[in-house]
């Protein structure tokens, strides 16, 4: 799917390779309204339960910003204020899990005629959890009774530790509470505020 105005900036051969790629492909305008997605992002979507609308959702002229944690927000708003400035290409890793395995994936990030922005996607590195707990009950949830989500790598602080533990509980990754508290762990506050 593709904004019209996006599709002009673009070669008939760029938006071919596009299509073509197994990279996660998804471009936006600075205002962070949605221009372009590939197969491949239809694919990640319907892969990870995203469910069959997902891309009515999340499609053409929706708005990227809303889909990120306020946590994270201004991290990458800052870093794609810098791409559509300069007209540098930006990289950064992440770790994004699913309820089934840990995985890694590098961002890049590239301005498009200094109008838009086209991210891709690709996993580089999967692992399988390591042996997680499962949740049971309000085992991780705190007094307040909200369980505290990393934003970023979507691990899971384990109330009242000493010193503070952060687990990867894929059944909280399969279907989150409602009383969900999303933050970052320290492992990503490092990774993103460096």
């Amino acid at each position: 799917m593709i904004d019209e105005a996006f599709g002009a900036l673009l070669r008939p051969s760029d938006l071919i390779r596009l299509d073509r790629s197994e990279s996660i492909g998804l471009a936006f305008w600075p205002d962070g309204r949605i221009a372009y997605f590939n197969p491949a992002y239809k694919r990640h979507a319907r892969d990870n339960g995203g469910g069959s609308d997902f891309c009515v959702r999340w499609g053409i002229g929706r708005n990227l910003f809303d889909a990120i944690s306020p946590a994270l927000l201004g991290f990458y708003q800052d870093a794609f204020r810098r791409v559509v400035a300069t007209g540098e290409a930006w990289t950064h890793d992440y770790e994004c899990p699913t309820p089934h395995q840990r995985q890694r994936y590098r961002m890049r990030m590239h301005g498009v005629a200094r109008k838009a922005l086209l991210a891709s996607h690709t996993l580089f590195w999967t692992a399988p959890h390591d042996s997680a707990p499962r949740a049971a009950g309000g085992r991780f949830a705190d007094r307040a009774g909200l369980v505290a989500m990393c934003a970023s790598c979507r691990n899971v602080r384990v109330p009242a530790s000493e010193p503070e533990r952060w687990v990867c509980v894929p059944d909280l990754i399969a279907d989150p509470p409602e009383t969900i508290s999303y933050g970052l762990c320290p492992t990503c506050l490092i990774d993103y505020m460096t």
